[in-house]
């Protein structure tokens, strides 16, 4: 693009809407790896997934009663991650249109992110709790709980800041957090320690 050409005091966002996809009032949205699908957490809880070809719904998916605060597909695509004000994650299995596993926490969730190599592992940040990796075995769940702050030795389960938002590194090996103090954390989920804090207030 040739910049001498583009006016410097013109705004950097589209000027016209190409097309809208209407089904619900939608909190959150993720393409999948190719860019075909795209999901949607609504207000009334239900995930909503379009086609981006067609611009039609292929799954609606319902199961939620509250809204939801995050969606994240799986490596292959098959599966989605919806996590919700309701207390709980439900893994779905988009080929079928059906529940695999719901999980159910002891607190509202943030955001949940999917293990970017395992489609049975993520990552869940609780609110006013410390966040969790939890990997899915058959029908069960292992939970392991992640620091939020270097020295944080704190078994009672209360954290001293919680996390708001998370996301793995592309290798799968570490995963980044943002908590309410305004500190980005770099986890090392190997050793479950806080490698890096840096201040961002």
């Amino acid at each position: 693009m040739n910049l001498e050409l583009l006016d410097p005091w013109e705004q950097e966002y589209p000027q016209l809407i190409e097309d809208t996809l209407e089904d619900g009032f939608v909190l959150n949205c993720k393409f999948n790896k190719r860019g075909t699908l795209l999901a949607a957490g609504c207000l009334d809880g239900r995930c909503v997934v379009y086609d981006f070809d067609t611009k039609g719904v292929t799954r609606s998916l319902l199961g939620h009663v509250k809204p939801v605060a995050s969606i994240s597909w799986s490596h292959n695509g098959r599966s989605l991650l919806s996590a919700s004000k309701d207390w709980t994650c439900i893994y779905w299995d988009l080929v079928s249109g059906t529940k695999k596993l719901k999980i159910r926490f002891d607190t509202p969730l943030m955001m949940a992110h999917m293990h970017p190599k395992n489609n049975n592992r993520f990552a869940a940040a609780l609110f006013q709790e410390k966040p969790v990796i939890v990997d899915i075995v058959g029908e069960e769940t292992v939970r392991t709980e992640l620091p939020t702050e270097p020295d944080d030795t704190d078994d009672t389960g209360k954290a001293s800041s919680y996390v708001t938002a998370l996301a793995w590194n592309k290798a799968g090996n570490r995963i980044y957090t943002g908590s309410s103090k305004g500190h980005l954390n770099i986890i090392d989920v190997e050793t479950n320690k806080v490698g890096y804090l840096s201040s961002l207030i």
